[in-house]
Protein backbone atom coordinates (compact mmCIF):
# COMPACT_ATOMS: atom_id res chain seq x y z
CA UNK A 1 0.00 0.00 0.00
CA UNK A 2 2.78 2.40 0.79
CA UNK A 3 4.13 2.28 -2.76
CA UNK A 4 1.19 4.54 -3.64
CA UNK A 5 2.60 7.44 -1.63
CA UNK A 6 6.37 7.01 -1.17
CA UNK A 7 8.40 9.39 -3.31
CA UNK A 8 11.24 6.88 -3.48
CA UNK A 9 9.16 4.44 -5.52
CA UNK A 10 10.80 4.51 -8.92
CA UNK A 11 7.81 3.13 -10.79
CA UNK A 12 5.48 5.70 -9.22
CA UNK A 13 7.75 8.62 -10.02
CA UNK A 14 8.34 7.39 -13.59
CA UNK A 15 4.61 6.95 -14.14
CA UNK A 16 3.87 10.41 -12.80
CA UNK A 17 6.59 11.90 -14.99
CA UNK A 18 5.24 10.20 -18.12
CA UNK A 19 1.71 11.37 -17.27
CA UNK A 20 3.02 14.86 -16.44
CA UNK A 21 1.35 14.83 -13.00
CA UNK A 22 3.16 16.53 -10.10
CA UNK A 23 3.60 14.45 -6.95
CA UNK A 24 1.83 17.04 -4.80
CA UNK A 25 -1.31 16.76 -6.92
CA UNK A 26 -1.06 12.96 -6.85
CA UNK A 27 -0.52 12.98 -3.09
CA UNK A 28 -3.59 15.11 -2.44
CA UNK A 29 -5.68 12.73 -4.55
CA UNK A 30 -4.33 9.44 -3.17
CA UNK A 31 -3.85 10.29 0.52
CA UNK A 32 -7.57 10.05 1.48
CA UNK A 33 -7.84 6.69 -0.30
CA UNK A 34 -4.67 5.49 1.44
CA UNK A 35 -6.04 6.50 4.83
CA UNK A 36 -9.32 4.66 4.16
CA UNK A 37 -7.38 1.52 3.19
CA UNK A 38 -5.23 1.89 6.31
CA UNK A 39 -8.27 2.09 8.60
CA UNK A 40 -9.84 -0.95 6.89
CA UNK A 41 -6.61 -2.92 7.31
CA UNK A 42 -6.32 -2.00 11.00
CA UNK A 43 -9.96 -2.94 11.65
CA UNK A 44 -9.60 -6.24 9.81
CA UNK A 45 -6.47 -7.17 11.74
CA UNK A 46 -8.01 -6.13 15.05
CA UNK A 47 -11.13 -8.23 14.45
CA UNK A 48 -8.96 -11.17 13.41
CA UNK A 49 -7.00 -10.98 16.65
CA UNK A 50 -10.16 -10.64 18.74
CA UNK A 51 -11.76 -13.75 17.26
CA UNK A 52 -8.46 -15.66 17.41
CA UNK A 53 -8.47 -16.24 13.67
CA UNK A 54 -5.35 -17.75 12.21
CA UNK A 55 -3.43 -20.89 11.44
CA UNK A 56 -2.60 -21.78 15.05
Amino acid sequence: MTNLIFRTSGILMASLAVANVPWTKWGRRVLPLFLIWLVIAILTLTIGVWIDWGPF
